[in-house]
């Protein structure tokens, strides 16, 4: 299954995945909790956003060679990133050379876009050199090879209902599967489109990295809960904080909007004992986020490391004192603490 489907007009919703109204098959269910979808043949996960880009839709064919597409889509600039994943239907371990095996399927896949870009009026233009790249994961590199094509109105049409077209091509294999790569865009999104185009590659390719580095974060994951209140304890969580707000994929759940009060008021009596309670939170919550836990599940555990190392600093310092969190400990107790901080969530945002 290429990717080959066109962007549409802006007034138009984002098109399909490529086949996906002609032949068999069924429309993935995405998460609507915010955690990332996760492709069952890899594991690979891609979450919901990836900057100003949002996953829209998915498509599973029926026919498993043909994979599953993904469908990012940047509204303002008029943009769609599609996502293939498919077998690569060899053994790859009796294949001498893996990238020219990755060239072969590419060139098929330049020869797919432009058979189905002639059916959707469109011709192609200036085809640049197929470039050769590496994916440095921690597992090991993966050979990438990448394209960038252009398309045009075939005549008679003109670019004013044919707006002349960028597409980007990228192809890889990860573990036994090929992932193709598609970002189409306006030509005349010019400079400012190729930066948005360039900022989706990087987090798509941050999406094959990531699988490779979680025995790390939950390594880190480990030292906190072995020596929480200790520097190697203390930095293996800032470690892991780090890690999340620089990842396109892994992102710890914290409500702040319902803890920093509490958090606010013991920091003012120690401030060490409130990131201490933060740094709690955070790995509860990576700890499940990590092993594709439920948002749920990460809320749980996130209140009940934080519970319980709140209940400590209460035994060392009478001073430290919170009504939210007493409840917020009581609740963890009866495995209720995921339920408790949505309520208080739901509340905060102006709902009942």
């Amino acid at each position: 299954m290429a990717c080959v489907t066109l962007f549409c007009a802006a007034e138009d919703k984002p098109a399909q995945p490529d086949k996906a109204a002609d032949k068999p098959g069924e429309w993935l269910h995405l998460p609507s909790d915010g955690t990332p979808w996760k492709h069952p043949g890899t594991d690979l996960r891609f979450p919901q956003h990836l900057g100003k880009y949002t996953l829209r839709i998915g498509f599973q064919d029926k026919q498993a060679a043909a994979g599953v597409a993904l469908s990012y889509v940047h509204d303002e600039q008029n943009m769609k990133g599609d996502i293939v994943l498919f077998p690569c239907g060899k053994d790859l371990t009796k294949i001498n050379d893996i990238l020219a095996f990755v060239h072969g399927e590419h060139d098929k896949l330049v020869n797919e876009i432009q058979v189905a870009s002639r059916s959707q009026g469109y011709v192609a233009g200036k085809q640049g050199e197929v470039e050769e790249k590496t994916v440095h994961t921690w597992q090991g590199d993966l050979p990438m090879t990448v394209q960038t094509l252009e398309l045009g109105p075939a005549p008679p049409l003109s670019e004013a209902d044919h707006p002349r077209i960028s597409q980007w091509l990228g192809l890889l294999i990860y573990q036994d599967h090929f992932m193709e790569i598609s970002i189409v865009r306006p030509a005349a999104t010019g400079a400012e489109g190729e930066k948005q185009r360039n900022d989706l590659v990087a987090q798509l390719l941050q999406c094959v990295r990531e699988p490779s580095v979680v025995p790390e974060m939950l390594k880190l994951c480990r030292t906190y809960v072995d020596k929480p209140l200790t520097k190697e304890g203390r930095e293996a969580a800032d470690s892991l904080l780090s890690f999340s707000r620089a990842s396109a994929v892994f992102r710890v759940i914290f409500p702040g909007e319902v803890l920093t009060p509490a958090l606010d008021q013991i920091s003012a009596v120690s401030k060490d004992t409130g990131y201490d309670l933060l740094r709690s939170f955070i790995v509860g919550s990576a700890v499940v986020a990590l092993q594709n836990g439920t948002a749920d599940q990460s809320l749980e555990e996130g209140g009940r490391l934080m519970a319980q190392m709140y209940n400590l600093a209460k035994k060392d310092d009478a001073k430290i004192s919170s009504t939210l969190l007493d409840e917020l400990s009581q609740a963890a107790d009866k495995q209720q603490g995921a339920q408790y901080l949505r309520k208080k969530m739901q509340k905060a945002s102006g709902g009942h």
